[in-house]
């Protein structure tokens, strides 16, 4: 972080932090604060409530701001400081970074994502639905060098959002989880979201993963643009042509025993509840990152 610092700066600063927060509320000890100015507010004047709390920095482009001990860093604009340094901090990750998409599920399926990592190894996901053009970078800025995976929520209102924000999410693994008429209003047609939801297909590493569901209505389509990017395309759902599909669904009580063929291995699982698609993901996440299924197994039965 202090690397990344003077990198921005262009100026040896020898300061560091440990965590980025935009609300100067939820400012835990050693963060960098970033102020945003909002329509109605203004985060420069959280900034001495910020360092109350023992933040580490904050950045300002308010230079009437007091320096406060040489805490204060001036930049021109704290939005775009917001986005470079998502951005480098990106670049100086080696975790495996996970983005998902949709027109619903996308908190569900990153929640799963990030609780079931965890079993594997140091794992950061957004906090609640960050999926924003605050969230996005905000959730990038608090990966860490510790960190072996992080899994991140792209949304969207209308068309360009998502581009935008997977261009510093830069995944390794993209997932489409749907497409439904949510936004429909800034958009002519369902073609006109599932084009945008595409938009991540093209920030998705070089031999990187694409998940998509085998049932959707636009499976071909991403799979035709995924394809040409050289992507490798791994299906889910109940379709005999899906990569991992479930052959079997038994109703016990209140929960759902599943049969799921992965890449023609079967798997018997125990649902309590959830949408047994978000489970298909977790298992195509799995899958792709060689990570033993075995070994969460018999955790699934508690996923909500």
């Amino acid at each position: 972080n202090k690397e990344i610092l003077e990198k921005l700066f262009l100026s040896k600063l020898n300061k560091s932090f440990l965590g980025v927060s935009i609300n100067s509320k939820t400012v835990k000890k050693n963060n960098l604060f970033i102020p945003i100015k909002g329509k109605y507010k203004d985060g420069h004047a959280y900034i001495p409530e910020a360092l109350k709390k023992n933040a580490a920095l904050s950045v300002s482009s308010n230079k009437k701001v007091r320096n406060f001990k040489g805490k204060i860093l001036h930049t021109p604009n704290t939005k775009n400081f917001l986005n470079n340094l998502a951005m480098e901090k990106r670049l100086n990750s080696s975790a495996s970074i996970i983005a998902v998409t949709g027109s619903s599920g996308k908190s569900s399926v990153k929640e799963i994502l990030g609780k079931y990592l965890k079993v594997f190894g140091d794992t950061y996901y957004s906090p609640r639905s960050f999926n924003n053009e605050y969230g996005v970078p905000l959730s990038i800025c608090n990966l860490e060098k510790s960190h072996k995976f992080g899994v991140f929520e792209i949304g969207m209102s209308k068309s360009g959002e998502i581009n935008a924000l997977s261009k510093i999410v830069k995944p390794h693994l993209g997932i489409i989880t749907n497409v439904a008429e949510a936004h429909i209003e800034n958009f002519k047609d369902l073609n006109g979201i599932a084009r945008a939801k595409a938009e991540i297909i093209d920030n998705i590493s070089d031999n990187g993963f694409l998940v998509i569901d085998r049932d959707g209505k636009y499976f071909k389509y991403f799979e035709k643009i995924a394809q040409k990017k050289g992507l490798i395309i791994i299906s889910f759902g109940f379709s005999e042509k899906a990569n991992i599909r479930v052959t079997k669904v038994k109703y016990i009580k209140d929960n759902k025993k599943i049969t799921v063929n992965i890449f023609n291995k079967k798997y018997n699982l125990l649902l309590k509840k959830g949408y047994v698609k978000n489970i298909l993901i977790l298992l195509a996440v799995l899958k792709i990152l060689n990570l033993k299924i075995d070994k969460i197994q018999n955790k699934i039965k508690n996923i909500e």
